[in-house]
């Protein structure tokens, strides 16, 4: 991408993160993520987001990470067609060690995360969840009223 001057930013969110029990009585986290990826041409500053949705299991702190992981690589192999020849869903291990049994993370045990406040990806000025729902629908990317106004200037 570098040689043709494309430049990548990724946005990852937490969709979830659950604690599962596992066939053996252990306990682990399941974290899902979206990653909005925005891929900008250096030469025409024309832009287009793709999505990915990926999910990571882990003992550990590492649930999250495996799922961002994850959704950034399907992300990529999704919006350009690229052939792995292998099939992740046919690990029969895996999912033999899992119980289907899923449960919310109690809120006591939960970290408390400041939320983060949307922003416009053209200008940086601070939207509202329902602005930025509205712009991710209609243009693929959180952006203010007035770069959605000129967006369909230029459209």
């Amino acid at each position: 991408m570098v040689k043709q001057g494309i430049c990548s930013t990724a946005v990852p969110e937490i969709i979830s993160i659950n604690e599962i029990t596992t066939a053996k009585g252990n306990i682990e986290r399941l974290a899902t993520v979206k990653v909005n990826i925005t891929l900008i041409d250096r030469d025409s500053d024309e832009s287009i987001t793709i999505t990915g949705l990926g999910s990571g299991q882990d003992a550990g702190d590492k649930a999250v990470m495996k799922a961002q992981t994850a959704a950034i690589k399907y992300a990529y192999m999704l919006s350009f067609a690229i052939a792995t020849g292998d099939d992740p869903e046919a690990d029969s291990k895996t999912d033999e060690n899992t119980t289907v049994q899923i449960k919310p993370i109690p809120k006591k045990k939960s970290v408390s995360v400041k939320p983060v406040k949307a922003v416009c990806m053209n200008c940086g000025v601070v939207i509202s969840d329902k602005v930025k729902t509205y712009s991710m629908e209609k243009y693929g990317r959180s952006l203010c009223l007035d770069c959605q106004k000129e967006i369909k200037v230029i459209a």
